[in-house]
């Protein structure tokens, strides 16, 4: 298991949203890496899922979140580059 990426914060573009998390783990699978995620104030993404899941007539097995997450659907975050550019917006706005 490749730890190098753990307690890294990433994240995914989603349903016109930015979803944000914290890899906990890292899996190896054949060729591809996994990671699996704490999201953080993840209440779009987890309504969204529950919605689909009622819509498809899934209910007797509940919603489900995706994980683990194949490495190439997220991007690690730069939080002082994030946070930097943020600043800037805020300053212009």
């Amino acid at each position: 298991m490749n730890k190098i990426h753990i307690g890294k914060p990433v994240w995914q573009a989603w349903g016109g949203t930015l979803r944000w998390g914290i890899i906990k783990e890292s899996i190896k699978k054949g060729k591809w890496k996994y990671y699996n995620i704490e999201w953080v104030d993840d209440e779009i993404y987890r309504g969204a899922q529950e919605d689909r899941t009622r819509l498809l007539g899934e209910s007797g097995r509940g919603y489900e979140i995706y994980q683990p997450v194949r490495c190439d659907h997220v991007q690690l975050a730069d939080l002082e580059t994030i946070s930097a550019s943020i600043k800037k917006l805020q300053n212009e706005a």
